[in-house]
């Protein structure tokens, strides 16, 4: 079992509510050893997959969010090359999980990417995008 605890003084809670339910499980008294790692702004990266739902919503180039997503990351440069034998080129995304983008500050400017980038792809501004995005938060 895992979940996420967040530091409330020298006190460690559930950060979310199913960290709490799943917390439920633990019997009082029983000792658990804690593996400490430090989470990346999950709301931020919540955020990052809204925009590209939304702007997968509005468009008609792709029939699968998966696709979408990974032409937007393409688009940005969150990719890795591939040459094939003729020369030619293909564009595998990289992941924008938790586990593949270090921390904080990178996925930020991943994010800002993918905001601007899905703003360009439906023909919103950055603002706009932002403001529909919020909505849903």
């Amino acid at each position: 079992m895992e979940f996420k605890l967040v530091k409330s003084g020298v006190w460690f809670k559930p950060a979310y509510d199913e960290d709490y339910e799943l917390s439920k499980k633990v019997a009082q008294g029983n000792i658990v050893t804690a593996k400490t790692e430090r989470q990346r702004n999950y709301e931020l990266h919540k955020k990052a997959f809204k925009v590209l739902s939304i702007g997968f919503e509005n468009q008609t180039q792709c029939e699968c969010l998966e696709h979408y997503k990974a032409r937007v990351l393409i688009a940005i440069g969150h990719c890795k090359i591939i040459y094939l034998e003729d020369g030619s080129a293909n564009f595998i995304p990289d992941s924008i999980s938790y586990e593949s983008v270090p921390d904080d500050y990178t996925f930020g400017i991943l994010y800002n990417k993918i905001v601007e980038k899905v703003a360009q792809m439906i023909n919103v501004t950055n603002q706009e995008l932002a403001e529909q995005v919020a909505s849903h938060f």
